[in-house]
């Protein structure tokens, strides 16, 4: 079983002395035809239009939700710091102020002026004023002269200078 060689085919071309080798080569299949019908096409392009926008509102639905709960996170951080904040504000105020109160208590004052050399007084007495009820405090405070502008000019040049 032997099987001759064929030698390839020879070509002219415009060149001398270049050779072209021919090989064979398999015929293409032929492309499948069909029928397109307009109207299908045209749905099939809708339908892949409306898809391609619902994934599109879609996504931006979601990084719009997304957004939105980085947005309440950090307002509940916030809300958090400044809860914890003023708690600690209104505790060193809490402080701050028995501090004061337990500083001007009498019995402290009492004790600082005892220390600083100030002798108590003796037991205060009170004195009844001629002409005015003691039974109502509004009357001790009102003036008996219609025209206060005078008694005051009348006084001031009696009164110490202060700066």
């Amino acid at each position: 079983m032997t099987a001759t060689l064929r030698a390839p085919a020879r070509t002219r071309t415009n060149q001398p002395g270049a050779r072209t080798v021919q090989r064979r080569v398999a015929p293409k299949a032929a492309p499948q035809l069909r029928v397109v019908d307009e109207q299908a096409r045209r749905r099939h392009h809708a339908r892949s239009a409306i898809i391609r926008g619902l994934a599109l509102i879609a996504g931006l639905v979601i990084l719009a939700a997304f957004i939105f709960q980085s947005f309440v996170s950090q307002g509940q951080i916030r809300l958090r710091t400044l809860t914890v904040e003023t708690q600690a504000a209104q505790a060193e105020y809490q402080s701050e102020r028995l501090a004061y109160a337990e500083a001007s208590a009498p019995s402290k004052i009492a004790s600082k002026a005892a220390s600083l050399g100030l002798i108590r007084g003796p037991v205060p007495r009170f004195i009844s004023v001629d002409g005015i009820d003691s039974s109502s405090s509004s009357g001790a405070f009102k003036s008996r002269s219609p025209n206060v502008g005078e008694d005051w000019e009348r006084v001031k040049p009696h009164l110490e200078a202060r700066p």
